[in-house]
């Protein structure tokens, strides 16, 4: 069932825009840090909820959770 991968449905959402971010900064030339407009890139889509919180906050707290 789609249940069993929602947790990577989550990682996927936040390394896709990881990812995106890192394709910005480059063509930026490195002036902001890919990871940062990453971040933003996500807050952004979880603001006009284009991705669904629910989705990625299980990975989130487990993120969070390990960097403590």
């Amino acid at each position: 069932s789609m249940h069993t991968f929602a947790p990577m449905l989550g990682l996927f959402y936040i390394l896709l825009c990881w990812a995106i971010g890192q394709g910005i900064s480059m063509l930026a030339n490195g002036y902001l840090p890919g990871s940062i407009i990453g971040m933003m890139l996500l807050f952004v889509a979880l603001r006009l909820r284009i991705i669904k919180a629910e989705s990625v906050r299980p990975i989130a707290r487990f993120l969070l959770g390990s960097m403590a």
